[in-house]
């Protein structure tokens, strides 16, 4: 479901979630992947309060917004802050 501002969404029973829906919709079975998952898409998960819900938020989502939504991007190995350039020498010579 949604929150009411319409900002972030909300997995309620996060176990039923992943024995009904996940291998259906997400082609994984265990919730620690489907987490994972969603960081790579940017979203944060706001504290987890209890076992029966987790807050999912991104700053591009917003219920309804699709242009907004449509602007969120998968985060590749790079983007996320791997070291890794292959146009730089890293390496000084002594």
């Amino acid at each position: 479901s949604f929150c009411p501002d319409g900002l972030a969404f909300i997995i309620l029973r996060p176990h039923t979630f992943a024995a009904e829906l996940m291998k259906r919709y997400f082609s994984c079975v265990k919730f620690p992947t489907f987490l994972k998952k969603m960081k790579r898409w940017g979203f944060h998960v706001d504290e987890i309060m209890s076992k029966d819900e987790v807050i999912f938020h991104h700053p591009l989502f917003c219920r309804g917004d699709w242009e907004r939504c449509r602007r969120i991007r998968y985060l590749d190995k790079i983007i996320r802050g791997a070291p890794h350039d292959k146009h730089r020498q890293f390496h000084k010579k002594i």
